[in-house]
């Protein structure tokens, strides 16, 4: 159990697990860079791979589409045969990155509480973006739906998470960007909270987790 000293006195938190979405939470895509270049080799214009990458995930591996599929679907709207698929993915991930602010929290609340990952992701996800980024050195638990042959918002791959951490529900707070997740987690009894930005959204995390003492 976490607890913090604020000004009334000692606030104590039941939360004792955080789980985190990856895309759009974790992992931020704060410039362009690489797809921008990438559109000019092709002769595509400035944001169009953008665009074709949201129409090509479409419903997304939860909504039934296979990873496979979907590169099928990106190389043909970007003109592209297989063999230039690897360039292509690599553009879309080069400018990804782990966001800073939560980097600087992580490192600072690893090993004081038990850290996992829940992810409406593909089956190589854990090869490609998990080990790209070294996520094992905070989470002790990455959980894929790929993997799992179950997605969020289903309760099932929420209360599996929380069995991996060896905690109740009751003891796990959630953070994802998108409502229907949010609204899955609190179906299958963890505390949650919609991820907006992280200047508004990670302080609401900490002081939750009752730790608001940390630096901001």
């Amino acid at each position: 159990m976490i607890a913090s000293r604020g000004r009334l006195g000692l606030v104590v938190s039941n939360i004792e697990a955080l789980i985190l979405d990856v895309g759009g939470v974790l992992i931020e895509t704060p410039a362009r860079d690489a797809r921008s270049a990438w559109e000019r080799a092709h002769g595509l214009e400035q944001g169009q791979l953008d665009r074709i990458l949201i129409e090509a995930i479409g419903p997304g591996w939860e909504g039934g589409r296979s990873e496979t599929e979907i590169e099928a679907r990106l190389c043909q709207a970007c003109g592209i045969d297989s063999s230039g698929l690897t360039d292509l993915l690599d553009a879309l991930s080069a400018d990804e990155q782990v966001c800073p602010y939560w980097r600087l929290v992580l490192d600072d609340i690893v090993g004081t509480l038990p850290l996992a990952l829940l992810t409406n992701s593909g089956p190589k996800t854990r090869s490609a973006l998990v080990a790209r980024h070294g996520l094992e050195r905070w989470f002790s638990v990455i959980v894929i739906s790929a993997e799992e042959r179950v997605s969020k918002p289903d309760p099932r791959i929420y209360r599996r998470t929380c069995e991996r951490l060896g905690r109740s529900p009751a003891q796990c707070l959630f953070v994802d960007d998108r409502q229907s997740n949010i609204a899955g987690a609190e179906a299958a009894g963890l505390a949650a909270i919609h991820f907006v930005s992280p200047d508004e959204t990670i302080p609401l995390v900490l002081d939750r987790l009752g730790l608001g003492h940390l630096p901001r």
